[in-house]
């Protein structure tokens, strides 16, 4: 019995590794398609997860101070607000009076030869100069419309941006509840590894002197395995989650900058 129960660990096992396998190929081609390359190109991968996390300092990322005026979301809204508002204005300028100027000078010859080119002939010079005033003084009711419709779309890119304030405040803010979420899990984790681990030992060495199973033995090495398998995901949770609040924090850099 304890024979065939281990052979059906060995099958899970067994079973697990190749879908592990088939797993990371399939992310190995993944990161190659998000770096532009093609995908039968050869890369070899130099950082090791622990590498990654030793530069990750946790403590000084949720620490940082969120300025909103950082955010491209923030920025967009800010901008296609003012757009809105000069559209008003400009709607609105147009029932303004307008007052244009005018100037104009020629001089005229009143010859009846053609000597225009001779020097010391007299010219008449004429000079116009004028002012318009137009002041509207009937307003049809498309020019009220046009207004009333553009005071509307100010409004709304106005809400929008206060929305969107909002909302970026608020993703600022899980972004940092995300990360110590998966800092505390990470711990959890790492916590439980090490006391898979010891148990492990602690069967092997009873196996040892033939106090404890072979099936005991797998179990405990079952358990290590999972514990790996979860501290693992912990840690790539632990990354993950530090690089979306770098995304959320990180201010925009201008091409002049």
């Amino acid at each position: 019995t304890d024979a065939d129960l281990v052979q059906m660990a060995v099958n899970q096992l067994r079973n697990g590794v190749d879908a592990v396998s088939s797993q990371a190929g399939i992310a190995l081609k993944l990161l190659k398609l998000q770096m532009g390359l093609d995908l039968e190109k050869e890369i070899t991968l130099t950082d090791a997860l622990p590498d990654l996390l030793a530069r990750t300092d946790v403590a000084a990322a949720l620490a940082r101070a969120f300025k909103i005026e950082d955010s491209i979301d923030w920025k967009l809204l800010t901008s296609q607000e003012r757009m809105s508002v000069q559209a008003l204005k400009n709607e609105k300028a147009r029932n303004l009076p307008t007052v244009s100027a005018f100037f104009t000078y020629q001089q005229n010859a009143f010859r009846d030869t053609f000597n225009f080119l001779s020097s010391g002939q007299r010219w008449f010079p004429l000079e116009i100069l004028g002012i318009q005033v137009s002041i509207p003084v009937f307003r049809s009711g498309a020019q009220t419309a046009r207004v009333v419709q553009a005071e509307l779309a100010a409004d709304q890119a106005r809400n929008a941006r206060e929305q969107a304030s909002q909302g970026v405040l608020l993703q600022a803010e899980q972004a940092k509840t995300n990360l110590v979420l998966a800092r505390d899990k990470y711990r959890v984790m790492k916590d439980n590894l090490s006391l898979a681990e010891r148990i492990y030992d602690a069967t092997l060495a009873k196996y040892k002197e033939g106090l404890a199973s072979s099936m005991e033995l797998t179990q405990a090495n079952d358990k290590v395995l999972q514990s790996q398998t979860s501290y693992i995901d912990a840690l790539a949770g632990l990354l993950n989650a530090k690089a979306a609040l770098d995304r959320v924090f990180t201010p925009i850099q201008h091409p002049a900058e």
